[in-house]
């Protein structure tokens, strides 16, 4: 269950990434389609300037709103499952990359040397 919230992506690396997504496109189509769509770039661009200086965009409460959880939310849930972990000494599940690591692993034990 930790694998799996390790690798949730929390509201700052949601609004990065889609406003990364956001500006490569406006830019893009500024200089395929129509010069506007670089108004559109520097409108998310603003947005990302005003989350780095004020911690809030007007984006923000839609990404929350879908479901995405910050990283202090994030970290609590990971805390509150490790410490329960220690308390019953339960041990970790492997993950089915690991599992499928071994046993490829010992598919290729036997191909080299039998």
């Amino acid at each position: 269950m930790i694998h799996l919230i390790d690798q949730e992506w929390d509201t700052e690396r949601v609004l990065e990434a889609s406003a990364a997504s956001f500006v490569l496109l406006g830019t893009f189509l500024g200089f395929t389609s129509n010069r506007r769509w670089h108004l559109f770039s520097g409108v998310i661009s603003y947005f990302l300037l005003q989350h780095s200086v004020r911690g809030w965009c007007p984006p923000l409460p839609l990404i929350r709103g879908s479901g995405i959880r910050t990283a202090n939310d994030i970290n609590e849930e990971r805390n509150a499952l490790k410490s329960f972990y220690k308390l019953n000494n339960y041990k970790r599940p492997q993950t089915m990359f690991k599992v499928f690591y071994d046993k490829l692993e010992t598919i290729m034990f036997f191909i080299i040397f039998f």
